[in-house]
């Protein structure tokens, strides 16, 4: 069951590991991501954070 004592846990965790990036889309494109995100099985974060990887893999950048 997820309480308050786990919600101050995964907000610590969160805190610790993790960074935000927030970025606009043009209005009425948003929906269309999420979608084609989860036709792939993924979130649209998911999608997000594995098509970066690839491309700075495809760049050689880190």
């Amino acid at each position: 069951m997820y309480n308050e004592s786990a919600k101050e846990c995964t907000l610590r965790y969160k805190k610790k590991h993790l960074e935000t990036v927030r970025f606009d889309v043009p209005k009425g494109t948003l929906q269309a991501y999420k979608e084609f995100a989860s036709s792939n099985g993924e979130s649209l974060a998911q999608m997000m954070r594995r098509l970066v990887a690839e491309e700075m893999e495809k760049r050689n950048y880190k």
